[in-house]
């Protein structure tokens, strides 16, 4: 659904280079499809955009719930003695946007700021005390995240 402009199935260079390197991912639930559906034809109320969808009330505590589910999650792994290296979102995104995130304007422009998943998820580590960080990547430039989870590989050991 226009989602995936690069990959259609998943980041690949990122996966290979995880499964080269035996490192284990866990995939973040997508707050679009279950928050509000990928089609903009049900939203209540009816918005225009679907960072506007993704902003009422009812959205944000969905949203919520699904980041202290990755959190819970988070706090499992780290207490079993996994190392955890970051997070990856999904820049442009108006849910899993890192540095850039989608904004509700007649042009669809997007802009500085994190999607509304990255800001409720990076709230609840705060919370937790999960001092990972966060990277935002475009599809078009997987090669940076492969780069990204290297150095971090390197400085954690």
């Amino acid at each position: 659904h226009n989602c995936a402009r690069v990959f259609p199935a998943s980041a690949r260079p990122i996966i290979e280079f995880c499964l080269d390197n035996e490192l284990g991912m866990a995939q973040m639930p997508c707050p679009e499809l279950l928050v509000t559906g990928l089609g903009r034809d049900r939203d209540e109320p009816e918005v225009e955009y679907l960072r506007q969808a993704l902003e009422q009330p009812v959205s944000r505590e969905r949203i919520r719930k699904l980041a202290e589910q990755v959190v819970f999650q988070m706090k499992e792994y780290r207490f079993q003695g996994f190392n955890m290296i970051g997070v990856i979102g999904n820049d442009g995104s108006p849910t899993c946007g890192v540095d850039r995130t989608a904004w509700p304007d007649p042009d669809n422009r997007f802009g500085p700021g994190q999607g509304v998943f990255i800001q409720e998820l990076g709230a609840l580590m705060k919370e937790a005390g999960l001092g990972l960080p966060f990277k935002g990547i475009d599809d078009e430039k997987a090669g940076e995240a492969v780069d990204w989870i290297a150095r971090r590989l390197k400085e954690t050991g």
